[in-house]
């Protein structure tokens, strides 16, 4: 089985043969489809501080502006964080794509 893999964050910071795997590429900006695209994705790959910002933060149960929205959005469960490099990263940093997958 092919995997659908979204890379969230700046596409200027990816490889130019990868960029067609971010969510800029994919989406265009548009809230429907960024929606539509991260349900899809069987992998969603971020920096560790990219994973607690505000594009997932919507769709996230601990999420304080998800408490907040008045309509029903659906929400994000990661089933495995896999940290890349993580002796590279502070303890902190590696909490918040952790935090994530509550």
């Amino acid at each position: 089985k092919d995997l659908k893999a979204i890379r969230l964050g700046n596409p200027a910071s990816v490889r130019p043969n990868l960029r067609h795997a971010t969510l800029d590429a994919m989406t265009q900006n548009d809230p429907d489809a960024i929606t539509e695209i991260l349900f899809q994705a069987d992998v969603v790959v971020s920096s560790c501080i990219g994973a607690g910002g505000d594009l997932l933060a919507p769709f996230l149960a601990t999420s304080s502006s998800h408490k907040k929205n008045s309509q029903i959005t659906p929400i994000l469960k990661f089933g495995l964080v896999l940290i890349d490099e993580a002796a590279q990263a502070t303890e902190p940093q590696c909490l918040v794509p952790l935090a994530t997958a509550l």
